[in-house]
This record gives structure tokens, sequence and C-alpha cells, in this order.
């Protein structure tokens, strides 16, 4: 099941989710850190979202779901967005923990 706020995205301006995702997980990548790629995500989404509608190909009440979705997402991670400034917060370990011959 897709989550809701990425299904709603999709639904109102696929190619922001398509041209987001790199963000998100260029952001992993980068910095190995899943907190940060999500607030950098939604912020992107958001500015994209925002040219989409600068361009006319959505209309101007969807920058407004765009603004309000990213403001959640960081509501939501206020305390990993703590963590970071911190320096605190974990890491995305890439590494395979499984032992050799062990449970997959």
């Amino acid at each position: 099941m897709m989550p809701k706020k990425i299904g709603a995205l999709l639904i109102i301006q696929p190619l922001v989710v398509l041209l987001g995702a790199p963000i998100f997980f260029g952001i992993i990548v980068l910095t190995r850190y899943v907190s940060l790629g999500s607030i950098v995500a939604a912020a992107g989404a958001a500015i994209l979202l925002g040219l989409f509608v600068v361009v006319g190909a959505n209309p101007p009440e969807h920058l407004v779901f765009a603004v309000g979705a990213a403001a959640l997402v960081w509501l939501a991670h206020a305390d990993n967005i703590a963590r970071l400034s911190r320096g605190e917060e974990r890491r995305f370990d890439f590494s395979s923990r499984r032992e050799p011959g062990g449970p997959a």
C-alpha cells in the first residue's frame, strides 16, 4: 500500500514525484541520513510543484497542498532536525549485517 502523502502527490503532479525521487535518494546516498533526504525532498517537491504552478501546468490550489505537505513533513521530522543539528542523528548503514548462510 502506498503512503497517502506520496499517493496524493502522484495524483496532483506525477512529474514532481519523478523529479523529486532523485533528490530524496541522492541526499541519502551522499549523507546517509534518511531523515535529511525526507526533509530536503519535501522542500524540493514544494518548489517543483510551485514551478509547475508558475508555468500553468497546475492550478494555484495545488501549491497550497504542496507547502502544507512539506510543512507537515518538517513538523513530523522536528526531532530528527534537532538531532541533525546536534550531530546525533543515526546514519543509514548500506552494509549487509546478515551472517553468511544465515536467514535472509
